[in-house]
């Protein structure tokens, strides 16, 4: 039994109340035949059947040296210096999304709104829909930070829901390949008074998917995507891994 340390930073991806986690282990350096891969020392895959029965949220690529990872995309970056702030409806501070001499294809945005999006009638007897709408904009940087262009839109959703409990999102928008500011805003007016519903939104985290390789030369690696349901709900991107494996 070894225990295969994580090799990229894991991450999570939101749709309302369903949270979709992703994990890439090393085995170790070479070619490595994996028999049972375990989380918290409970089996989840066999190399002879597969997914065990419970688990089906869960996803496993075991990848050969050289060979690329299918399962999910690697090269994902949290943007430096980003602070979680609530959307207004002015344009905020931007953010530097990739670091020099990367060039970004895809802009990750986590949205929350902590309190539900919903509106409630003047009755005080039934409860409606709620939309916001949120834009987000981009501009081309240099190495050193400086705005080579102008703003452009870069991606605008009207987002409608009756939930009175919080939601995530997240939304990934292809982007030409560059280096680029992004600020993002709502356009519709929040609401003051909490008896006439909840609309608030966060921006909670800004990513970036790098263009890079989707291989590791010289390792043997496991890849875990965890779709997450109540029955799952005690397993995460960072739940301790163990593999029962051994040198092909």
């Amino acid at each position: 039994i070894s225990y295969p340390d994580v090799s990229d930073p894991p991450y999570s991806e939101f749709d309302g109340d369903l949270m979709t986690s992703y994990a890439l282990y090393c085995v170790g350096c070479g070619e490595y035949d994996v028999e049972e891969l375990r989380l918290n020392d409970t089996p989840i895959w066999l190399s002879a059947s597969g997914i065990q029965s419970g688990f089906e949220g869960i996803s496993v690529q075991i990848v050969p040296p050289g060979q690329d990872v299918t399962l999910f995309p690697l090269n994902v970056v949290t943007a430096t210096g980003f602070q979680p702030a609530e959307l207004a409806n002015t344009d905020p501070a931007p953010v530097i999304i990739n670091a020099p001499n990367t060039q970004v294809k895809q802009v990750i945005l986590d949205l929350v709104f902590p309190s539900g999006l919903y509106s409630i009638y003047s009755s005080k007897s039934k409860v409606g829909e709620r939309s916001v709408t949120m834009v987000a904009e981009v501009r081309p940087v240099d190495s050193a930070g400086v705005a080579t262009a102008g703003w452009s839109e870069l991606w605008r959703e009207t987002y409608t829901a009756t939930q009175q409990s919080q939601i995530r999102l997240t939304r990934r928008i292809d982007v030409a390949p560059g280096r680029y500011q992004l600020r993002v805003k709502r356009t519709t007016a929040t609401i003051t008074d909490t008896a006439t519903g909840a609309d608030q939104v966060y921006l909670q985290s800004v990513r970036a998917h790098i263009h890079g390789s989707q291989s590791r030369a010289g390792v043997t690696q496991i890849a875990v995507k965890f779709a997450a349901s109540k029955a799952l709900a005690h397993l995460n991107s960072e739940a301790a891994a163990a593999a029962e494996a051994e040198r092909a």
